[in-house]
């Protein structure tokens, strides 16, 4: 090792930069903790470089682990603090990445993730799911058995979680250091985290991503991570978790700018998806639970919800809750399903039955009456006004003062008597939804998922609108959508309690419509709105066609599980849509802009006189099971997409035919894509890997022996020296042009070096 790397370790745990300096005999003095130490590094003959430290050997890696870094206590103070689930059960998962789909267990496939580092480069997996499907109970589930073998010695490495939901913070470096202060750790500062990654003694979890995007926003989200794995220079691995509704890899990919610059660093791309738990699952919580009679309560949950794939058993939340509430006991199934919600709204389950218990449970703390103290809409209330207070004071935890005093101005409406006032507020901040925020904020309370709380803030929300019907005053309705962009759940919910909808919907168009012209420049209102136009419409059966012509910006996957009709969407913005499960029959899009259209061919998706008059679509991505099959980024290639889809293109009043005819692709410009696409996964391709692994199918000689001469010929791709290249002796290749750009002339004719390229390709 030379001077300068070793430096670069030291300084990245002393106290200051200035508190580190190098004598010629190899002598180290530097102050940690305010402390001075001195150690002395040589190299025996071996060429090593040791540590003499306190009158004690040590390797020099060894050395930063045990002493510059202390992670044994690292460790133990996971186990202290962060301890696992008894009851835990392993989900079912599938590992992508750019070689192969991996199926088995989502413990079993993140510690394969973690323990397999890349010897010259850095690895960043994505785990993703919907919420409640369990991603931060798997992370620090991992977390305590990592520490464990840590401890024991039967691994190198530490994996820590960092949580950034429901906290206040801006910087994912401002998050690291918060956690490291909740540990109680001193002595570790950001630059030793990201040397501790580097050389492979830690892995970081940052979970709830999209807490931190919506935050800050989610380009600058998406940068800070990039920014993260810039700094890592392409060693260690990364962990980020967040719901499919915020990003999936592809999507993080177009994002950041990391592929659209030659970086030098290797960096591969894998996503971890989490899927439904199955009976087996099911069967195996309620035996860690020690219920008496698993299968005999699965039945039972079973004949209620008539669905194997049903949400309340197929996401481990939401088990678990309902778990709670029946304790093992199989007549309390039947109860726990008396409130007939929608199934694909299965929070609502969990929180009306929930909701009926605290009734029940308020009413015997004090027997004098026998009534209980609050009913069931009175609760519904109280706790969609302390979701909308955290909404409007951008919070994710409220005092147990606050909640006092948000309940004290409920009582005249709810004509308490004085005497029960008292009692109320006694217990008030012990309700089972709200549990202390943690440990050291015992003061402190916050809802305890973050679908209990988006289900409180929709029926805050429905109020508004209810009101605003009532009074034909949408003032405070527009001031709560200009506060933070709301979450999807929230506008599923919400429709189903706001009275007569059918009725009142013109009139909701138009307060809709009446705030938009008012505004005169972006705010969160335009993305709102687009968030609840679909789920609204969805919930109606119009039967005349309707306009909706102000500037909205649709996103990401409100048009997902929808049944939309007789609708026609002008001066839309669509950002990123995504076709699965879609029905839309009927409808029209015009004068809008599409930067991109993903259609999900493997789902029912069906498409009835719908046309896309004088308007702008960037892209098209077909996917196919999740796996993009195709992407087309030319006008003529667009349209042939668009029309085989059954959705038509229009331009001034005349239909747009495609130029060329729809067929399948030849087996060259099939696996040319599949080889172009794979640069979405990682940096860098090698040709010992292509010809190894086979991961790019039977066509993996067509691949080496044709594509690639004719891509770096058209300089697609262009030959590059690693030191993974070089231990292998391979050839490696990194994409040399933005892909957007390389698709974008597929099927143009222009004297561009790219048409030439793709002519040749379609001659082929």
């Amino acid at each position: 090792m030379t001077k300068e790397e070793i430096k670069r370790d030291f300084l990245a745990y002393v106290d200051d930069d200035s508190d580190v300096l190098f004598e010629s005999n190899g002598d180290v003095m530097y102050f940690k903790n305010g402390t001075e130490h001195i150690c002395r590094i040589t190299t025996n003959t071996d060429g090593n470089t040791i540590v003499e430290f306190q009158e004690e050997k040590f390797p020099y890696r060894t050395f930063i682990s045990k002493h510059l870094a202390n992670l044994d206590l690292f460790a133990r103070k996971i186990i202290e603090k962060r301890k696992g689930l008894e009851e835990f059960v392993d989900s079912p998962a599938i590992l992508q990445n750019g070689h192969k789909s991996i199926n088995g267990t989502a413990l079993t496939l993140l510690q394969k993730e973690c323990d397999e580092f890349l010897e010259f480069g850095s690895k960043i997996n994505f785990i993703t799911a919907d919420a409640g499907h369990g991603k931060s109970v798997l992370l620090k589930q991992f977390q305590a058995i990592q520490a464990e073998r840590y401890i024991k010695g039967e691994s190198k490495y530490l994996f820590w979680h960092v949580d950034l939901q429901g906290r206040d913070l801006v910087r994912l470096g401002e998050a690291i250091m918060f956690d490291l202060g909740e540990l109680r750790f001193p002595g570790l500062y950001y630059p030793s985290i990201i040397n501790l990654i580097q050389k492979r003694f830690m892995i970081l979890a940052i979970d709830g991503f999209d807490e931190l995007a919506a935050e800050i926003g989610g380009t600058k989200a998406v940068s800070s991570l990039s920014n993260f794995v810039n700094e890592m220079a392409g060693q260690g691995t990364l962990i980020a978790a967040s719901r499919r509704t915020f990003f999936d890899t592809h999507d993080y990919i177009k994002r950041t700018s990391l592929l659209k610059n030659k970086v030098p660093y290797d960096i591969n791309f894998n996503e971890l998806k989490l899927q439904n738990w199955t009976k087996k699952e099911v069967i195996a919580y309620f035996t860690n639970l020690a219920f008496d009679n698993p299968e005999q309560i699965y039945d039972a949950i079973l004949s209620e919800v008539h669905d194997e794939n049903h949400p309340v058993l197929t996401r481990p939340f939401l088990l678990a809750k309902l778990a709670t509430a029946i304790d093992g006991d199989v007549k309390q199934v039947a109860e726990f399903f008396s409130c007939k919600c929608n199934e694909n709204e299965s929070v609502s389950y969990i929180v009306e039955s929930f909701t009926k218990r605290e009734v029940e449970k308020w009413k015997g703390v004090d027997n004098k009456t026998g009534e209980p103290y609050l009913s069931f809409e009175q609760h519904i209330q109280l706790l969609s006004t302390i979701a909308k207070e955290m909404w409007d004071a951008k919070k994710d935890s409220i005092t147990i003062e606050e909640i006092e005093i948000y309940t004290v101005l409920l009582f005249d409406e709810w004509n308490i008597e004085d005497e029960l006032r008292k009692i109320i507020i006694r217990i008030v901040g012990s309700h089972a939804f709200l549990p202390p925020v943690n440990d050291t904020k015992m003061d402190a309370r916050k809802f305890e998922h973050e679908e209990f709380k988006h289900y409180f803030l929709a029926r805050a929300l429905a109020d508004l609108f209810n009101n605003s019907v009532r009074t034909d005053n949408y003032t405070e309705l527009k001031r709560f959508l200009y506060i933070e962009q709301l979450p999807d759940s929230v506008a599923m919910y919400c429709f189903n309690y706001v009275d007569d909808l059918n009725d009142n919907i013109q009139k909701i168009l138009g307060y809709f419509k009446a705030m938009l012209d008012a505004e005169w420049k972006p705010t969160y209102l335009q993305l709102n709105i687009g968030t609840l136009l679909p789920f609204m419409i969805d919930k109606i059966d119009f039967k005349s066609p309707i306009c909706f012509d102000s500037r909205v910006n649709y996103s990401s996957l409100i048009f997902e599980n929808k049944k939309l009709s007789n609708i026609t969407f002008e001066n839309g913005t669509f950002i990123n849509i995504s076709l699965r499960d879609t029905i839309l029959d009927n409808v029209q899009f015009k004068n809008c802009d599409f930067n991109e259209i993903r259609i999900e061919t493997a789902s029912r998706v069906v498409f009835r006189n719908v046309s896309i008059v004088d308007s702008n679509v960037s892209s098209i991505v077909l996917l196919k099971d999740g796996e993009v099959v195709e992407v087309a980024y030319s006008p003529t290639r667009i349209t042939a997409l668009l029309t085989a889809n059954n959705i038509k293109l229009e331009e001034s009043n005349e239909i747009i035919e495609p130029t060329e005819v729809l067929t399948e692709q030849s087996e060259f410009k099939k696996a040319l894509t599949k080889f172009i696409l794979k640069f979405n996964k990682m940096t860098i391709q090698y040709e010992k890997n292509i010809l190894n692994e086979k991961y790019l199918g039977s066509n993996t000689d067509l691949i080496i022996s044709e594509i690639v001469p004719m891509c770096i010929e058209y300089k697609v791709i262009e030959v590059i020296e690693t030191k993974q290249s070089r231990q292998m002796a391979t050839t490696a290749w990194r994409l040399s042009v933005d892909m957007e750009e390389l698709f974008k002339y597929d099927g143009i004719d222009e004297k561009h070096p790219l048409t030439k390229f793709w002519r040749s390709v379609n001659e082929r």
